[in-house]
């Protein structure tokens, strides 16, 4: 739902951030912003992503995609760039950049002047000023109208739901755990994929697990060192993108509560989830209501 009709020969912008450094801002935001960025320009819109300067951006951002830099991280509109010439704003960010939430009237001009603003996650903007909110977390709520929450309304990749038409048209899924799916996020600075490793190793596990891990990731070549030496088979794979598959083939994933569990459960694999954040539990917990 847009609150203006968006001409496919407008301009797109989509906002995000990354940081090697900073769990708060990982990869996430901008390999989203990347797949609808990609998206868009198929179906012939002129897309911008405004991003950040950090050294992941070179490795993880499309370079078919005009990358434009603003100047930090807090500031919303990068330089020689004027929101108000965009049919819309994607803004996919873990919070309001500061320019904007010092300025909520910033927003409501925008909105009166046509464009659309898209917000990814949650905002702490009680307002009519976005067209939609998009969040994976609902219990953080607020009181907007355009507010959609949950599992019912998420941004996944269109190759998701082919390859849940393959499974939906095959076998039914077994009861028995021979494949385990790992993902514990794209740079997992607490290393939780390693616990998630150890934990199988202590439980017996005698399958297989398949691992996947962002380019980001900084423990892989310490990761390389449990094949061989643990129980199960251990496949592992860095900064891939046709993940879809690897999931498709578990009978059981583990991941962290971010879109990865909800790509599991989009593709019929049960899904035990790891909270990164305390925040995060309550919502984790409606997930798992819901039959994750």
């Amino acid at each position: 739902m847009l609150t203006n009709k968006i001409s496919t020969t407008a301009r797109v912008a989509l906002r995000a951030n990354v940081s090697a450094s900073d769990q708060n801002v990982a990869t996430g935001h901008l390999m989203r912003c990347s797949r609808l960025g990609l998206e868009l320009q198929r179906r012939g819109f002129v897309v911008e992503l405004w991003v950040n300067q950090d050294e992941l951006v070179d490795k993880l951002a499309p370079s078919s995609l005009n990358r434009v830099y603003v100047s930090n991280a807090d500031d919303f509109v990068p330089p020689g760039r004027c929101a108000a010439d965009f049919g819309a704003i994607i803004i996919d960010l873990p919070d309001e950049p500061q320019t904007v939430a010092n300025d909520s009237l910033e927003l409501k001009k925008l909105c009166e002047l046509g464009v659309n603003l898209i917000k990814l996650g949650h905002t702490r903007f009680v307002s009519d000023y976005f067209a939609a909110v998009i969040c994976l977390y609902p219990t953080k709520k607020v009181f907007m109208s355009n507010y959609y929450e949950g599992s019912d309304y998420l941004v996944l990749d269109h190759e998701f739901l082919r390859i849940r038409e393959e499974i939906d048209a095959g076998p039914a899924r077994g009861q028995k755990v021979e494949e385990i799916f790992v993902s514990m996020g794209g740079v997992d600075l607490d290393d939780r994929t390693h616990l998630a490793i150890t934990a199988l190793e202590e439980l017996g596990f005698a399958g297989k697990v398949t691992v996947v891990v962002g380019a980001a990731y900084p423990y892989f070549e310490k990761l390389k060192l449990k094949q061989g030496a643990v129980p199960f088979t251990l496949e592992l794979h860095q900064g891939i993108n046709d993940v879809g598959r690897l999931m498709a083939r578990a009978d059981l994933g583990l991941a962290a509560f971010v879109t990865t569990a909800y790509e599991l459960v989009g593709l019929r694999v049960p899904v035990a989830c790891v909270t990164h954040k305390p925040w995060q539990a309550a919502s984790a917990a409606s997930f798992a209501d819901l039959g994750a």
